[in-house]
């Protein structure tokens, strides 16, 4: 990384300003907003102090911008994801290695997951009920995660990178919430066993939608100066055939149980901690 953050570059085509529905839990703010994150090649502005109600995941295509800052999303539908990538409509599912999307910047917002499992095709990994990931990439490269506010998840994984190459995770808050030093009803404080961010290799075991299974691994990421509030911080998947290479974890606030799960560090190649600050779980 030579200490080069490499920030995506989303070429847009054309901007677009999206408000909000009002109050709709029947998919109208999903549709507005997907049908651009859809296409691809568009800066998407949601309105500031205007509340989004999300059913179902808003599929980022390449040379998208989403900006957010000061919107508020949440998911109604139980165990979906909010961010993700499009649908196999162009033969993505074929794409090995960085090769399906890019250039891809999510800046700023509040973005709500359901913190349910989802009403049918429940995952079970290691023999326990698994939710879905709030936040997530596979075969991409060039995606860049600024300026959010992003909790709630089951079982699950807030923000998931699976198989990205060249991605930054700056600015945010990720997490649970507290108000005088006890949870808030209704925010999810993670998993010990799953990290609040998680990098992990395209494989059935690792991501079961991250098809082809090439056990590709995340490459060249930075998570800089966070406020990670989690039982715990960051997890890299430890069992892959290969290395994750290059990841930088820098000033960050780790309000955790645990920085890291267990000893998996030692399956990066290249991984580098610097001034980041413990606080009380």
């Amino acid at each position: 990384m030579n200490g080069t953050v490499a920030y995506a570059k989303p070429k847009t085509k054309e901007y677009v300003e999206v408000p909000p529905t009002g109050i709709d839990y029947n998919g109208a703010d999903f549709n507005n907003i997907s049908e651009y994150t859809e296409a691809g090649g568009y800066h998407i502005k949601l309105q500031k102090g205007a509340t989004y109600y999300i059913q179902g995941q808003l599929r980022l295509n390449s040379n998208t911008y989403l900006e957010a800052t000061g919107a508020k999303l949440i998911e109604t539908r139980p165990g979906s994801r909010i961010i993700c990538q499009p649908y196999d409509r162009k033969g993505y599912k074929k794409s090995k290695g960085f090769g399906s999307i890019h250039d891809i910047t999510i800046d700023g917002g509040t973005w709500v997951g359901t913190k349910k499992l989802a009403n049918s095709n429940v995952n079970i990994k290691n023999g326990e009920k698994t939710g879905t990931n709030v936040i997530n990439f596979w075969h991409a490269k060039n995606i860049t995660i600024k300026n959010l506010s992003v909790y709630n998840v089951y079982n699950a994984h807030i923000i998931e990178l699976c198989g990205v190459k060249n991605a930054v995770i700056q600015n945010c808050h990720i997490g649970c919430r507290k108000v005088n030093g006890k949870l808030k009803k209704g925010f999810s404080t993670g998993d010990p066993l799953r990290g609040a961010i998680q990098l992990d290799f395209c494989s059935r075991s690792g991501n079961r939608d991250s098809k082809p299974f090439d056990n590709q691994t995340c490459q060249n990421v930075t998570i800089k100066n966070n406020y990670i509030w989690h039982k715990t911080a960051i997890q890299i998947a430890n069992d892959s055939p290969g290395k994750t290479k290059n990841v930088k974890v820098t000033g960050n606030t780790l309000r955790c149980k645990n920085k890291w799960v267990g000893n998996r560090m030692n399956k990066v190649t290249g991984f580098k901690s610097s001034k980041n600050k413990t606080a009380k779980y």
